[in-house]
Order: C-alpha cells, then sequence, then structure tokens
C-alpha cells in the first residue's frame, strides 16, 4: 500500500447510494454484487479528485462512455450524478481515508447558478470553494482520459493517444508494456503507431515476421489487456477502475491474466477497484494473489441491498475470509 491508497471511504447521496460506507480497502479490490446493486456507481465516485474541474470533467466523461450528450456536456449534467435531486440545491458528499493517515471531506453541491466543491476537513492550506457555472460546457474529445476503464471500451482513438503521450517516448514503459503483452502474445517484438489513410492505429510487429498487424485484430480479449496494462502504467501512484474485468477473457487466461495484472499494478504502486460476477474470475484471482504472496493486499468488497429498505451496505472480505469462502462454497457475490 502508497501513501496515495485508500482505506476507506463514504458516499452520500451519490447515484445508488443513500449512505455507503466501505472500510478495510486495500490495494487490489474486487467489487461484487446483483445487477443494480450499484457496483458501477461505486467506480464513478472513485473519480473524485479534489480539483473541481478535474472532478467534473472525469463524472462528464464517464457520462460521454454511455452515449449521453453530443460533443459538449454542461456541467449542470453533473445532477445525474445525485441519488436525491433537491428543488433548489443537492449535496453529495465525499469522504476518503488514506493509507498515509490523513482524510480528505468534501460537498459537492450543484444549483441553478453554480457548482461548487467545498472541503470540509482535510490537510489542504488553501480550503476556499471552487466554483464553476453550471453552464459552462465540457468538450469530450476521443482523448479525454480518466482512470476508469467500463466494460466495453477497447480500441478508442484515446487508447492511440495515450500510448503516443505515456508509452512510446519513455523506454522503461514501453519496454514494461511489452513484456506484460508476451503473456498473450508471445512473439511480440515491437508497438509502434501506423497512420494508414490519415488516421493514427496502434500496430504489432512479431518475432520471425517482416510484417507489422493492426492490434485491433488480434481480438476483443488482447485489446482490454492492452488498455489494462497501459492505463497501469499511466496512472500509476495512483488508482484505477475497472468495471467487468472478466469480459472478454477467456477462463484458460484467468491464471496468467491476473498474475501480470497484479504484478504490473504492485510494480506502478497503482491502487485497483474492479467489478465482476464470475466466479471463475474470482478463484483465480484468489490463486493468483497466493503465487505472488500478496494476501494482505487483496479484498473483496459485496454489495448487498436491504429488500425492505432499498439501501446499499458494504461487506469486505479479508483474503483469508474470500478464501474460505471459495473452500467451502459459499456464495459472496451477492443477490438473494
Amino acid at each position: 500500500m502508497q501513501k496515495e491508497h485508500l482505506t476507506s471511504i463514504r458516499l452520500d447521496n451519490f447515484k445508488r447510494f443513500d449512505a455507503l460506507e466501505i472500510e478495510n480497502i486495500s490495494q487490489f479490490n474486487l467489487i461484487l454484487g446483483d445487477n443494480n446493486v450499484g457496483k458501477t456507481s461505486l467506480l464513478e465516485a472513485l473519480l473524485f479528485n479534489k480539483n473541481l474541474n478535474v472532478l467534473c470533467e472525469n463524472l462528464l466523461t464517464a457520462l460521454s462512455y454511455k452515449n449521453f450528450g453530443g460533443p459538449a456536456i454542461r456541467y449542470e449534467n453533473i445532477k445525474y450524478f445525485i441519488r436525491d435531486i433537491e428543488e433548489n440545491t443537492s449535496n453529495v458528499l465525499f469522504k476518503f481515508d488514506y493509507f498515509a493517515q490523513t482524510s480528505e471531506n468534501y460537498q459537492l453541491t450543484i444549483d441553478s447558478s453554480n457548482v461548487s466543491l467545498h472541503c470540509i476537513t482535510g490537510l489542504l492550506n488553501e480550503k476556499k470553494d471552487q466554483n464553476v457555472s453550471p453552464s459552462k460546457e465540457f468538450h469530450v474529445a476521443g482523448f479525454n482520459s480518466i482512470p476508469y476503464i467500463p466494460f466495453y471500451k477497447g480500441h478508442d482513438f484515446d487508447l492511440v493517444n495515450l500510448y503516443s503521450n505515456h508509452i512510446q517516448k519513455n523506454r522503461e514503459r514501453k519496454e514494461q508494456l511489452i513484456s506484460a503483452l508476451r503473456t498473450i502474445a508471445p512473439d511480440l517484438d515491437n508497438i509502434e503507431i501506423s497512420l494508414p489513410a490519415g488516421k493514427p492505429i496502434l500496430v504489432i510487429s512479431q518475432k520471425h515476421s517482416n510484417s507489422v498487424l493492426p492490434l485491433a485484430i488480434f481480438g476483443d480479449g488482447a485489446l482490454k489487456l492492452f488498455r489494462f496494462f497501459i492505463e497501469i502504467i499511466v496512472f500509476r501512484n495512483t488508482r484505477l477502475m475497472i468495471d467487468e474485468i472478466d469480459t472478454g477473457i477467456h477462463y484458460s487466461r484467468f491464471t496468467e491474466f491476473w498474475g501480470i495484472l497484479l504484478q504490473t499494478a504492485i510494480e506502478n504502486n497503482v491502487q485497483l477497484f474492479m467489478t465482476t460476477h464470475n466466479k471463475e474470475c474470482i478463484q483465480y484471482f484468489d490463486k493468483a494473489i497466493r503465487q505472488l504472496g500478496c494476501e494482505s493486499d487483496a479484498r473483496a468488497i459485496t454489495l448487498v441491498e436491504n429488500p425492505k429498505e432499498h439501501d446499499v451496505k458494504a461487506f469486505t472480505y479479508t483474503f483469508d475470509q474470500l478464501n474460505h469462502a471459495l473452500e467451502v462454497g459459499n456464495e459472496i457475490r451477492g443477490g438473494y
């Protein structure tokens, strides 16, 4: 765990959650739960940033992933992340505790004339409210990069941009990425950017071949792995959220996949929050954690809805508790 990593969070009035508390968070966190219980909402809440403009751009980019709006989204649309919208003023509370034993407590407020972020507690020297007009527009572009990977994100233009800006000219990072990708493409020799018809694409050269191949032809699974690895490297020393991490990954690849993914996160000091429904994915996560010897850094967090009150609670399992549940066949994925 690094000082930038979260150890607990509280969310009030954010999307699915009236009041959600999660404690005993560690570096590798599997988020489990039934459909529509708020797993994706939790990942979106973790896009929080104490800079108001960055926070708004993160959330609005997440909205754009759902084909919301057009090329420009007004800041007032932050309201779609609020559970209970009041007629005049609506608030969301974020409270984060960090491994460095610091805390941050913020209130995001939206009304007809203002979007503001107020620091309630923390170690900031400057605690003035940050404000922005709700009519301000955020121009969505294909190269917007946020530490959140939705389950359907594949070979978009932002992937080329990420590689160009953060990997291509850094020899150490490039070698690290190629080494990680060799788990699924053993003959991989190099990754470059090509411009067929003037449009940049990623291409791969392989050992014992004089030709290059577009990355996109390697299939959705390879594309997802490429994105996972590249974004872990890009967002080093912070956190990365991945929705439905198992999608597109064949079960026979889970052992290699988890091993290299977790190792890459360790090398880059990245805290991972990952959702899944897949029992095999959970079992191979358990196996990879044991092989890496990082049991103290693994958690499973199950979101459960109270069928009477319809509020959502979080239950955190240590690695030993997760391992025991898997061994005896206890269901930890939520649902009724």
